[in-house]
C-alpha cells in the first residue's frame, strides 16, 4: 500500500492531492483538499486532474475546507473545465442564507456563494455541515473530523456578516507588519499565544486521515482550540499524544493557529507548510515554527524534525540560522526548481 500527499504551489494558499493505492496495478483513490487561487489553477490542480482523468480514474472527494479565496478560488475554473463528472463528492461548509456582495463582504464570501450554488445544482455537495465527531470511509481511507464543532459552526453562520468589518481590520493588522523571521527561536517561544480571530477560519474543516499504518492530520485553517478539544475528547493528552506520520500546519504556519497546548498532544516529526515566503501576511510565522520545533525536539530528542515547504525562496530559506537548524535538529525540504509541488510518499 502506498499513499502520496502532493502539496501544490498556490502562493499563500492550499491545494493538496492525496492519492492512495492498495497494490501496484489497483485503482488509485484520490482526495483533493482545497483548490488554491484561480490564478494558480492551470499549472497545479488542472494538470493533476488531467492526469487522473487520462488514467481512467476519478476524484473520490473534493473537499473545500472553508470559503477563503486562497482555498476555493481554483474550484471555479475547475468546474468550468471539468464540470462535476470527474468528482464523486464535494464537501464544503457554507452558509445556507445568501450574504450580499453589496454588504462589503470579503471576496471569498462572494465566491463562496456562487460556488455553493453551482455545487448544490450537481447533487454532489454535502447537504449537512461537516462537523467534529463525524467519521467517514472512502474505500480503505478513514476520515475523522476534528473541526469545526457545532458551536463554532453556528457562531460562524450567525455572526459572519456582523463581524466582516472587524475581520477585515484584523487581517489588515496582521498583514501590515514585517515578518518575525529575524527573532531567535528561544525568544519567540516566550511570547504569549494569541489565537486566530478570523471568522471564516472558524468554519474550516480539519480531519485525521488513516490508511492502514498511516495517520495524518490535515488542518485547513482551523482554529487550534477546536482541534485540541476534539483530540482530547478522543482520549489524547500530554501523556498519551496522538502519533502522526504527517501534519499540515494550520493557516499556512500562522502563529495564531499553533499553540503549545495543541503541540503537546502531537507526536509527529513531519510537517507541511503551504505558503510562499513573499506574501503580505509575513507567513509562515517563525513563532509558530519555533513552538513546533521546540516541542518536537523535546519529545523526540534523537529524531530530526522535518519541515516540508511548498516553495523554495530566499524568505523561506532564511527562517532559521545554521545554529538553530543544528540545535533543534531541523531538516528543511523544498521542491525542485522545475516542480510545481512537493510530494511525500508513505508505504503503509
Amino acid at each position: 500500500m502506498s499513499l502520496t500527499i502532493t502539496a501544490f504551489q498556490v502562493l499563500c494558499g492550499d491545494c493538496l492531492l492525496v492519492s492512495f493505492q492498495r497494490e501496484p496495478n489497483s485503482p488509485t483513490q484520490h482526495i483533493v483538499i482545497d483548490a488554491g487561487f484561480s490564478q494558480t489553477y492551470h499549472r497545479t490542480l488542472a494538470e493533476a486532474t488531467r492526469r487522473i482523468v487520462n488514467n481512467g480514474e476519478c476524484i473520490d472527494l473534493f473537499l473545500l475546507t472553508h470559503t477563503d479565496n486562497d482555498h476555493i478560488g481554483g474550484a471555479i475554473p475547475f468546474l468550468k473545465e471539468f464540470g462535476n463528472s470527474v468528482v464523486n463528492q464535494f464537501w464544503m461548509n457554507y452558509a445556507p442564507i445568501d450574504i450580499s456582495a453589496a454588504n462589503g463582504g470579503p471576496v471569498g464570501v462572494v465566491q463562496g456563494i456562487g460556488l455553493r450554488d453551482q455545487l448544490i445544482s450537481t447533487d454532489k455537495l454535502n447537504s449537512k455541515p461537516v462537523l467534529a465527531g463525524q467519521r467517514y470511509q472512502f474505500g480503505e481511507l478513514y476520515m475523522s473530523i476534528l473541526s469545526p464543532d457545532a458551536d463554532q459552526y453556528e457562531r460562524f453562520l450567525t455572526k459572519w456578516e456582523a463581524k466582516e468589518k472587524a475581520v477585515k481590520k484584523w487581517e489588515q493588522a496582521v498583514s501590515s507588519g514585517s515578518n518575525d523571521h529575524r527573532f531567535p527561536v528561544e525568544q519567540l517561544v516566550q511570547r504569549s499565544f494569541a489565537s486566530d480571530t478570523s471568522w471564516s477560519n472558524r468554519s474550516s474543516i480539519a480531519f485525521l486521515l488513516a490508511a492502514n499504518k498511516f495517520n495524518g492530520l490535515f488542518t485547513g485553517d482551523a482554529h487550534v482550540d477546536v482541534v485540541t478539544t476534539s483530540l482530547r475528547e478522543m482520549g489524547y493528552n500530554e501523556q498519551n499524544p496522538i502519533k502522526l506520520d504527517f501534519m499540515k500546519l494550520s493557516h499556512h504556519g500562522s502563529k495564531g493557529n499553533t499553540s503549545d497546548e495543541f503541540l503537546n498532544l502531537i507526536d509527529c516529526q513531519h510537517y507541511l507548510i503551504s505558503t510562499n515566503g513573499a506574501n503580505q501576511h509575513g507567513l509562515p510565522h517563525k513563532e509558530a515554527l519555533a513552538r513546533l520545533v521546540t516541542v518536537a525536539s523535546r519529545r523526540q530528542p534523537k529524531e530530526r524534525v522535518h519541515l516540508y515547504f511548498t516553495y523554495d525562496d530566499r524568505v523561506v530559506r532564511s527562517l532559521f540560522t545554521e545554529s538553530e537548524l543544528d540545535q533543534y535538529q531541523i531538516c528543511c525540504h523544498y521542491p525542485s526548481i522545475q516542480d510545481n509541488c512537493i510530494s511525500l510518499t508513505y508505504e503503509c
